[in-house]
């Protein structure tokens, strides 16, 4: 195995294990986790789930906790093991787009075909072999994987039952897929994007977003690169070829909408959403906000691993002594400590987004290639600078949720892999002085046992920084958001202790009736709790409208509310004559649910939120 694959397995290492870190504290908290997690308690389907997401994600989740046996906690390891994926994922395209490019520690760029040459030309026992050269050669795959391993941002969505880390993984699939089908015309490609795409589509709703990014990306290498004509027809067919197979892969998805109201329910739903070019300053200062809150030390170390893994390959490369080549990792060390001090401060989005504007506008061509070549190299740069720009323009269109601005990340990320890449070619050949002395203009390399391994052990250095800056600083990504949990526990108790006080059920094998009144997760939590020891019966619904029968019940009938659902009145009680509040709960929200309504100055500012447990006077 060589040592790329073993850097990059290391890699996936520490990102599942930062996702994975105090997994106790992971629990269903968000509304739309409740939502999607629901299926095997709701007879199916959460009432409207169809306006907060496809199916796909839901029947994942559903049949996760039919193998678990209703441990609600296991949906959540669904996204820490599609997270993990996504770097993984974030690499390979990476790859793609760049032509599989890697570049060296004077700048230049070397291509598959080239290596080949390279390696029958030159075969001195003091020239390291390209599968170990490579590990030390500034790869943006490796660095864009690195970038999102560490993303704080990345690992906190990656910890909830969500449908954006896996839209993000399908949508980066697709587009690597897509420029593979595009460049070699293989058909396997082609089953690929359509697949992935339609996967992202049946996650999220705007997965659709591979089309617009290929389709724009093509455009844009059509009117700016000028290929010739066959390439240009060959290319938006292709692309149309895509288009039509995700369509024709999703249309199922599509059709069953059509019991709910068709497509124009949820777009009438999302419509209420959109901010539109009016209030896209206001929404894009909302993200920036929330990306400086949620860089913390593991964001950090990612940038400051992804320089230094950039910057060694030129200390390593310059054929110097063994004293010589520890001094220049000292020097990377120190300008890598510096761009990860900047980001803690500044948040990763403006460094993400300088670093990504340095690698489009300094996109490297491989060498050795024809000029038609070098112009289908620019392809992958197009397709890059239309994912970037669009989401850059689009996303704050929208209500600033902060999970939405995980694609544009997911761009970005793969950019400054490549600015990095280019910055530090540069940066080593100037301050470095590194030497070319291969006839095909590569470094010469002097061989030491313990170079190799240098960028395994810089991941694992950054991955134990990262765990243990967990335990010190606590930031938002490891946050305990186990507080409804705890609440279903609590009213389950208070529930058996009022019953006696009920009239008894006259319903055969049910004790008592509780619905939950807009609070998805909770209701998740009851119906994975209680299970059929209890004899209870949970039921969603969206108001008080179940305390307001006229008649007596012929089961006790419980009620619980929370801040999901409209107060009938000042205290938030309901406006039911003979209502009865038994218990009340206050719990801090976690700051993901927090950060959807409110700025992280004001989280700390917040009163408890509540949750309120009602019954029915008895006669």
């Amino acid at each position: 195995m060589s040592r790329d694959s073993i850097t990059l397995l290391v890699l996936l290492a520490v990102a599942f294990a930062l996702r994975a870190w105090n997994a106790a504290h992971m629990s269903v908290e968000h509304f739309d986790e409740g939502v999607y997690a629901a299926n095997l308690f709701s007879n199916g389907r959460y009432p409207f789930r169809e306006l907060y997401a496809p199916p796909l994600l839901p029947a994942v989740l559903e049949w996760t906790l039919i193998f678990s046996a209703t441990a609600l906690q296991s949906v959540m390891w669904v996204n820490v093991v599609l997270g993990t994926a996504l770097v993984a994922a974030v690499w390979w395209t990476t790859r793609e787009l760049s032509v599989e490019c890697r570049v060296l520690s004077g700048g230049r760029v070397e291509s598959p075909e080239s290596r080949v040459q390279s390696r029958m030309q030159h075969t001195s026992s003091r020239i390291i072999p390209d599968t170990q050269r490579s590990t030390l050669s500034t790869q943006p795959s490796l660095i864009a994987a690195t970038l999102v391993a560490f993303s704080d941002i990345f690992i906190q969505y990656s910890r909830a039952a969500l449908t954006d880390v896996p839209v993000c993984l399908w949508i980066t699939l697709a587009v690597g897929a897509g420029v593979k089908w595009f460049r070699s015309g293989s058909r396997g490609w082609l089953a690929g994007a359509c697949v992935a795409t339609a996967l992202a589509w049946w996650t999220k709703y705007n997965g659709w977003l591979p089309l617009a990014i290929l389709g724009a990306g093509a455009g844009g290498w059509i009117v700016f690169s000028r290929p010739d004509r066959t390439s240009s027809v060959q290319t938006l067919f292709r692309w149309g070829l895509v288009a039509v197979g995700a369509f024709l892969l999703w249309f199922p998805c599509l059709n069953d909408l059509q019991q709910y109201g068709g497509y124009a329910a949820v777009s009438a739903n999302h419509a209420g959403y959109v901010v539109g070019l009016s209030g896209w300053i206001p929404s894009a200062l909302r993200h920036l906000e929330v990306d400086r809150f949620y860089t913390c030390l593991s964001t950090a170390c990612g940038l400051g691993l992804a320089a230094m893994l950039a910057l060694s390959a030129g200390a390593i490369d310059a054929g110097s002594s063994t004293r010589s080549t520890l001094v220049r990792l000292v020097i990377a060390a120190v300008v890598a400590a510096l761009i990860a001090t900047v980001t803690v401060f500044t948040g990763s989005l403006p460094v993400l987004g300088i670093l990504a504007a340095a690698g489009l506008s300094a996109w490297p061509a491989p060498v050795g290639q024809t000029p038609e070549e070098r112009q289908s190299s620019q392809l992958g740069r197009w397709i890059l600078a239309a994912w970037i720009i669009g989401l850059l323009v689009a996303t704050p269109t929208y209500r600033p949720y902060p999970r939405l601005i995980l694609p544009l990340l997911t761009a970005l990320s793969i950019g400054a892999g490549v600015g990095i890449s280019v910055l530090a070619g540069w940066f080593n050949s100037r301050l470095f002085a590194v030497k070319q002395s291969l006839a095909d203009g590569s470094a010469l390399t002097v061989e030491r046992p313990w170079t190799g391994w240098l960028a395994p052990v810089f991941v694992c250095l950054a991955g134990v920084t990262a765990v243990a800056g967990t335990m010190v600083f606590h930031p938002s990504a490891w946050q305990d958001r186990r507080g409804l949990e705890w609440i279903a526990g609590q009213i389950i108790v208070s529930i058996q202790k009022d019953l006696p006080n009920q009239p008894p059920s006259t319903l055969n094998g049910v004790r008592a009736v509780i619905y939950v009144a807009g609070e998805p997760a909770l209701f998740d939590h009851l119906s994975a709790l209680s299970g059929n020891k209890q004899r209870f019966v949970f039921l969603p619904t969206a108001d008080f409208s179940p305390l307001k029968s006229a008649d007596g019940p012929r089961v006790p009938t419980y009620l619980v509310s929370g801040p999901h659902v409209v107060a009938e009145s000042a205290d938030g009680s309901p406006s039911v004559a003979g209502a009865r509040l038994i218990d009340k709960y206050e719990y801090r929200p976690s700051d993901l649910v927090l950060l959807d309504e409110h700025p992280p100055a004001v989280l700390k500012k917040l009163p408890p939120a509540a949750i309120l447990l009602w019954t029915q006077k008895t006669p």
